[in-house]
C-alpha cells in the first residue's frame, strides 16, 4: 500500500496515470480516490484538482455504464473537501462533520434522483426485512431505513479513506503522527450537543431514520478511545483484533456500547482520568 503512495508523490504525471488506472477498475476505485486525497493533503487544492480532473473520465464512464447516480464522483468530491478541511484544521472532528454531511446529502440525492434505481438494487434486502419486521411496518419505511444505513455506511467509508490517505502521508513524511492524531480524537460536549439537536430536528421533520448517520462521529470517537487505551496500557494488537472481530459478529450489541463510551468520554474526559489512574 505504501508503494502506491510513494509512486503518486513522485510527480503529477505519475499521480494521474496511477489514479486513472485504479479508478478504471471498479473494485479498486477506493484506492484511486484515497490517493487523490493524499495529493490534496500534501500539495493542496491546486495539485489535487489537476489530478482529480483527469479521474472524472473513468469515474464518469462507469457511472454511465452502471446507469446509476454518480456516487463515486460524489465520493471523490467529498474526499477533496475532507482533505482540504483536514489540511487546514488538522481536526478529525471537522472531518466527521463532513462525513455526516456526505451521508445525508447522498441519501437525499438518491431519494430525489435515483429512487427507482435504488429500489431495484435493494429489493432483495427490503423483502428479507419485510419478513422479519413487526406488523404495521410499511415497505416505504423499510426502504427509507435501508437508505439511511447506506448513508451511514458511506459516511464511514469516507472516514476510512481519509484515514488511509492520512496514514500514507504520515508514513511518508511524519512517521507515528497518524496514530497519535487518531488516538487523540475526542468529541467536545458542545459537539455532542450539536448532534443531539440535529437528531431532534430529524425527528421533527419526520426523518428519524437519518439519526443513524449522526451516530458515525460517536462511533469513530469511541473506537479512537479504545485505541488510545490499548496503546496507553501497551496491550499490543491482540485486543484490537478481538474487538473488531466481535464488532463484526455482534455489532448490534457492541456498537451501542462504543457509542455510550464516546458519550462518557465527551462528558468526563475518560482519557485524562484513566491516564491519571495508570500513572498512580
Amino acid at each position: 500500500m505504501r508503494v502506491l503512495a510513494e509512486r503518486v508523490m513522485m510527480g503529477p504525471r505519475h499521480a494521474i496515470v496511477l489514479t486513472v488506472a485504479l479508478n478504471a477498475i471498479p473494485l479498486v476505485q477506493f484506492l484511486g480516490i484515497a490517493l487523490i486525497a493524499l495529493v490534496v493533503l500534501r500539495q493542496g487544492a491546486q495539485g489535487g484538482l489537476m489530478v482529480a480532473g483527469w479521474n472524472l473520465l473513468p469515474l464518469g464512464l462507469w457511472s454511465m455504464f452502471l446507469a446509476g447516480p454518480p456516487i463515486s464522483i460524489q465520493l471523490l468530491m467529498i474526499m477533496i473537501i475532507g482533505a482540504l478541511v483536514l489540511k487546514e484544521t488538522s481536526s478529525w472532528r471537522a472531518v466527521t462533520v463532513v462525513a455526516v454531511i456526505h451521508g445525508i446529502v447522498l441519501t437525499i440525492i438518491i431519494d430525489l434522483f435515483a429512487a427507482e434505481w435504488f429500489r431495484q438494487i435493494t429489493e432483495p434486502a427490503v423483502l428479507f426485512q419485510e419478513q422479519l419486521a413487526p406488523e404495521g411496518v410499511t415497505r416505504r419505511q423499510l426502504y427509507v431505513s435501508t437508505l439511511a444505513w447506506i448513508g451511514a455506511f458511506h459516511a464511514l467509508m469516507f472516514i476510512s479513506l481519509m484515514m488511509l490517505a492520512r496514514w500514507w502521508q504520515s508514513a511518508l513524511y511524519n512517521p507515528l503522527a497518524f496514530g497519535r492524531e487518531m488516538r487523540g480524537l475526542r468529541l467536545s460536549p458542545i459537539f455532542v450537543l450539536g448532534l443531539i439537536v440535529a437528531a431532534l430536528l430529524c425527528i421533527l421533520v419526520g426523518s428519524p431514520e437519518t439519526i443513524v448517520i449522526l451516530f458515525v462521529p460517536l462511533l469513530v470517537s469511541g473506537l479512537a478511545l479504545i485505541h488510545w487505551l490499548v496503546a496507553d496500557r501497551e496491550l499490543g494488537a491482540g485486543p484490537l483484533v478481538a474487538i473488531y472481530l466481535v464488532l463484526l459478529v455482534v455489532n448490534q450489541v457492541i456498537i451501542p456500547l462504543v457509542l455510550l463510551l464516546s458519550l462518557l468520554d465527551s462528558s468526563f474526559d475518560l482519557r485524562k482520568k484513566l491516564a491519571a489512574e495508570h500513572n498512580d
